[in-house]
């Protein structure tokens, strides 16, 4: 090593590559080499120590690798139902998914016991307190009980790809009326006849 330093001077000039990390942690130690002999003997003996502690808590308490939570960003879930239908009568934003069985209803996510989700599907009501404005397309919505279910958290994650945000209609000084347009993570939106599928030109905005 003092043959090295000469000819290629102090280590903390050294490059650090893939088999040259041997270097690094006396580099953390020796900021130069203007220090005695038993000064660097010391600091060897420290290394030395740091190296087999490492080395103790490498075999003997390996790292354990934490379960992974399975999740999906097509969708948010919510703490629980009351949460999640404070913000559908508050009239703020949903976050759910979309099913092809059911082009009518938002499916929202929350979070039950035991990994599992409960689901609440959110029905427009197409025609009813229908509203256009700015090229969207309002209309009332509902919880609907008949699909109140639950599934495990890992199976919807897997399954569901589109998700769909809801969007409320509000004015202010007036009582919120549960009126929302829908728009899809693919960039489809709920149309007035009740299906998925791209938005209609609006003669409002240009």
């Amino acid at each position: 090593m003092p043959e090295q330093i000469e000819r290629f001077g102090p280590l903390r000039e050294y490059w650090d590559g893939s088999r040259e990390r041997s270097i690094q942690l006396i580099k953390q130690k020796l900021v130069n080499m203007h220090h005695s002999q038993s000064f660097m003997s010391s600091k060897l003996t420290e290394v030395h120590q740091s190296n087999v502690l490492d080395w103790i808590m490498h075999n003997l308490n390996p790292p354990v690798t934490a379960p992974t939570v399975p999740h999906n960003n097509v969708f948010y879930t919510y703490a629980s139902k009351a949460a999640m239908f404070d913000h559908l009568m508050d009239g703020k934003i949903i976050s759910g998914y979309y099913h092809p069985q059911y082009p009518k209803h938002v499916i929202v996510a929350y979070c039950e016991a035991n990994k599992m989700l409960g689901l609440m599907a959110l029905y427009a009501d197409i025609g009813v307190d229908e509203q256009y404005d700015l090229g969207m397309y309002f209309c009332k919505f509902s919880e609907d009980v008949r699909l109140a279910t639950s599934s495990s958290r890992q199976y919807i994650c897997e399954n569901v790809t589109v998700g769909a945000i809801m969007l409320p209609f509000k004015n202010a000084n007036e009582e919120f009326q549960i009126q929302y347009s829908v728009t899809y993570s693919d960039w489809d939106v709920l149309r007035s006849i009740g299906d998925k599928g791209l938005p209609q030109i609006s003669y409002d905005i240009f």
